[in-house]
């Protein structure tokens, strides 16, 4: 799943299944975001 997938199934269902690709890629890119923001304190 890519970025345009993932808002297109965000903007169509309004939420996201705990068990679907979009979770998976939500927890993925939210895990990159994490480590961004931790580096930049240091």
């Amino acid at each position: 799943m890519n970025r345009e997938e993932y808002l297109k199934l965000v903007c169509e269902k309004g939420y996201v299944d705990s068990d679907g690709e979009a979770q998976r890629f939500m927890d993925e890119f939210s895990y990159r975001a994490q480590k961004i923001v931790s580096v930049s304190f240091y």
